[in-house]
């Protein structure tokens, strides 16, 4: 009877000696670690967000661009779809410079709409063969204007612009022109309308040339 009651005894202690040492193993393995001061040998933590979308770009003309600014954008674009350059190795076209816009537009806008881009230019074709024949890089000006828009949305922002286009001969072309982006996680363009564009020479002795296009919009 005494040695049944030994055998019991070391049976529980053994019980309880193997649940110490399983709880001491889950301890170790699986709960988090805690960490007292510092350790030098560790770097500081990244602080991480999110990051702008690389722009399939070939002619590296937005690098600098804030694709989370709608005005940048729409700035960024309306430059870039008036910067003609007939010097030599570059534009062939007028249709040339609205074509390098396209990182910028909506897929869908581009595939809609880019065939039209020279004719919503609405240069005469003398001043761009001009243009051509003299190996002019005009100056691009644009400018948003504080006229009213629709409200801002998480969406859609729109705005009024107003862009000039310089040559060498100081004949100044005027454009005003709507703009809308479109949100895709990041702002493109996906409307365009030129409401007025007019002609201003301010040099050479030309004729002034006004060509009402009120009517000239892609969307």
């Amino acid at each position: 009877m005494r040695r049944t009651w030994v055998l019991w005894v070391i049976i529980v202690a053994l019980i309880i000696a193997i649940g110490v040492v399983a709880t001491a193993l889950y301890m170790k393995v699986f709960s988090p670690v805690k960490y007292e001061g510092t350790d030098v040998g560790m770097p500081n933590p990244t602080v991480s967000g999110w990051e702008q979308p690389p722009i399939d770009d070939p002619h590296d003309l937005y690098g600098q661009v804030d694709q989370n600014n709608a005005e940048d954008v729409i700035r960024a674009v309306m430059t870039q779809f008036f910067s003609f350059d007939f010097r030599p190795g570059h534009d062939e076209t007028i249709q040339d410079a609205p074509e390098r816009t396209k990182p910028l537009l909506l897929p869908e806008f581009y595939d809609n709409n880019h065939l039209g881009f020279s004719a919503q230019v609405g240069l005469p074709g003398t001043v761009w063969t001009r243009w051509k024949a003299d190996h002019e890089k005009p100056a691009v000006a644009v400018k948003v204007l504080k006229d009213d828009h629709p409200q801002d949305s998480p969406e859609h922002v729109s705005r009024v612009v107003a862009i000039e286009v310089t040559d060498s001969k100081k004949h100044t072309y005027q454009w005003t022109g709507y703009v809308t982006v479109t949100s895709r996680g990041w702002w493109r363009v996906s409307y365009i309308h030129f409401s007025d564009q007019g002609v201003l020479y301010t040099g050479g002795g030309d004729t002034p040339l006004t060509r009402d296009l009120k009517n000239s919009h892609i969307h």
